[in-house]
């Protein structure tokens, strides 16, 4: 099997392993792994700089009371994990959707 590709808002592509795709579903039972993920990167209601890894953007949609998050090792354009949070948090604003008040 290999990496499946998808865009992210400006238009970058970023890609899942299987060995990643396999990680989330299993570990964050995430089904709906294809949709959870392109819905997050192309219509993002933010995107971090992760405080703990500078190289590496979280991606956050709302998603009822839960947030949707994809997190990309930027320089490689990889993404290392998937699951649900509970707020918007982990690193410094790069970009917030206009009506995002969070």
């Amino acid at each position: 099997m290999s990496d499946k590709s998808f865009l992210e808002k400006d238009g970058h592509v970023v890609w899942l392993s299987p060995a990643t795709a396999k990680h989330i579903r299993n570990k964050h039972g995430i089904l709906e792994l294809d949709a959870f993920i392109r819905d997050t990167l192309r219509e993002p209601t933010a995107i971090l700089r992760s405080k703990w890894e500078p190289d590496t953007r979280l991606y956050f949609k709302a998603s009822g009371h839960l947030y949707k998050a994809v997190i990309v090792a930027w320089a490689s354009r990889r993404i290392k994990t998937a699951h649900l949070m509970r707020a918007i948090e982990g690193g410094e604003a790069i970009w917030r959707a206009p009506s995002d008040s969070g």
